[in-house]
């Protein structure tokens, strides 16, 4: 009777084990895929970004190399708690190159609802940006901020979901700043998606001459490597303040 209750035991956290949740897929929106509670989402964003400079909104031209890991953990079934700590290395037309610790990013996301059938859903979600890096070397922003925003995304022909997510950021010196993003995900099969993405935003800075309206868009695809592990490639560009050429990959594992 002991062993028969061992076996059980050992069993059914095998089983549990190669449970695995599926992560976000789309950058500029969220997903209605979540975490489990307590189970660990870890990966690492790797980009390339490129901007232009704006005389009138205090932009220098510069490029960016990031290496960012990040944590998700399911504290409820439908909230998780986020961190991202990039590191990043900068080369400024003008001003200081410089290598270090950018801005550290603390969130929560909640699926605030969602139907039976898993769409239509709503998902608020908040993000606190620390003042870790270095504003003078393009490493941070320089001041903390608060981006408060919701995802909304319903699925059409089973294999297509749409997402709009509308966000407002409260900044130091910066007046107005809001961007409002829509996502269009490919499921061709269980294990790869293609998706197009973007942004339009406004942002008026109290040291500026100009209201920056930045615009970007890009397309990725997303391969789940396993039950626990995707892998995912994206590249674009924008102007007026978004990243004029912009390449991730972004690497996840759920345990």
């Amino acid at each position: 009777m002991l062993k028969r209750a061992v076996c059980f035991v050992v069993l059914s956290l095998m089983s549990a084990s190669v449970v695995c949740a599926e992560s976000s897929r789309p950058m500029l929106t969220l997903e209605n895929r979540f975490p489990e509670q307590w189970q660990v989402e870890a990966g690492v964003y790797g980009s390339y970004e490129d901007y232009d400079e704006d005389e009138k909104n205090n932009l220098v031209d510069h490029t960016a190399y990031w290496g960012s890991p990040y944590v998700r953990v399911g504290l409820l079934d439908r909230l998780a708690a986020t961190l991202k700590v990039p590191y990043g290395s900068t080369s400024m037309k003008v001003g200081e190159d410089g290598t270090g610790l950018g801005d550290v990013v603390l969130g929560l996301q909640f699926l605030a609802y969602e139907d039976i059938f898993h769409y239509p859903f709503i998902i608020p979600h908040v993000e606190a940006r620390l003042k870790t890096g270095d504003e003078e070397k393009g490493l941070g922003d320089g001041a903390n901020s608060l981006t408060c925003g919701l995802s909304v995304g319903s699925v059409m022909y089973d294999c297509v979901t749409i997402i709009v997510d509308g966000r407002y950021k409260f900044i130091e010196n910066v007046t107005e700043n809001y961007s409002v993003g829509g996502s269009i995900i490919w499921d061709l099969d269980e294990q790869f998606a293609l998706l197009a993405e973007g942004y339009i935003g406004s942002m008026k800075r109290e040291d500026a001459e100009d209201v920056l309206r930045p615009i970007y868009g890009q397309a990725g695809m997303v391969y789940r490597a396993t039950e626990c592990l995707d892998i995912g490639l994206y590249g674009g560009g924008g102007k007026d303040g978004a990243p004029s050429v912009n390449t991730t990959l972004k690497v996840s594992y759920t345990f």
